[in-house]
């Protein structure tokens, strides 16, 4: 039987942009910087 932790952390991102932000991304919407509003962030 396999022991899994629980987690503890949860880490968001709350931009459209992952934080490798390389030059030759294909997803359309990188050129946008859209922000998650806090009321939905919390």
């Amino acid at each position: 039987m396999v022991n899994l932790a629980q987690a503890r952390t949860v880490i968001m991102q709350p931009e459209t942009r992952c934080n490798m932000d390389c030059d030759y991304c294909y997803l359309p919407f990188r050129k946008y910087h859209n922000l998650m509003s806090t009321e939905v962030a919390r």
